[in-house]
């Protein structure tokens, strides 16, 4: 009998194609400083953000989405220290992606800006075997 591997649920966005190539330049394992400063970048992100779109009228901004996120990524940097060093790459990755301002659908123009930012969160979730934490992508 032929056993297959378990088939992803979640998995990186193939569109735009340089989503996985984002996503894994940004995996590096961080010292404790940088996971520090990588926190203060991911609060000071998220909170421009949401400044932004509350002065702007056209923004697509979901603040209910990005919250979600946020909460995602805050857990996903309490857990670094204890993961192995190939999970802390992927955390790593996964945080600064969604905090990066290089996001392929910038979250003010598209109304699907964080779903990008929520596929690859997921598809770390899913590798690290975190399966209450996945966040809604439709």
């Amino acid at each position: 009998m032929i056993f297959f591997g378990k088939k992803r649920k979640h998995k990186l966005p193939k569109f735009p194609p340089f989503v996985r190539p984002e996503f894994e330049r940004l995996c590096e394992e961080l010292d404790a400083e940088a996971l520090k400063q990588l926190s203060h970048s991911l609060k000071s992100h998220f909170a421009v953000n949401s400044e932004q779109s509350a002065d702007n009228e056209e923004s697509k901004y979901n603040a209910k989405e990005a919250q979600a996120v946020f909460i995602v990524c805050k857990f996903l940097l309490d857990i670094y220290p204890s993961r192995t060093q190939s999970e802390q790459r992927l955390i790593a990755g996964a945080v600064r992606y969604a905090a990066s301002e290089n996001d392929p659908f910038c979250d003010h123009t598209f109304a699907s800006g964080m779903t990008d930012d929520k596929q690859v969160i997921n598809y770390v979730l899913e590798e690290l075997k975190i399966e209450d934490r996945y966040l809604d992508t439709y």
